[in-house]
């Protein structure tokens, strides 16, 4: 989980200083972060629709970057964090949740 947290704070300065090629490319990370086996929690149904939402936001993020859109950057990473803060309280009232 350190591991995401440093980089969702890289993005979030980079979006504060509009450095959209630089949120672009860590979108790449993040996304492929997500799918690394160390993240997988569990196994569940639940737990692998909530990772495809998280993707898909991370890459509606990249998206906006890429497109050089500040406020609909800014706007997925709302959606990026509100699927962090959402998952991270389904895997603790499930039990679910490993320390890292």
């Amino acid at each position: 989980m350190q591991e995401k947290l440093a980089l969702a704070q890289a993005l979030l300065a980079k979006l504060a200083k509009n450095d959209l090629e630089g949120v672009a490319g860590d979108t790449a990370t993040l996304s492929a972060l997500t799918r690394d086996a160390r993240w997988r929690i569990h196994e569940t149904p639940e737990y692998m629709s909530r990772s495809v939402e998280f993707e898909r936001a991370v890459n509606a993020l990249a998206s906006a970057a890429t497109g050089k859109s500040g406020d609909g950057a800014a706007l997925a990473w709302v959606q990026v964090n509100m699927n962090c803060l959402e998952c991270h309280r389904w895997a603790r009232e499930a039990g679910q949740e490993k320390k890292r």
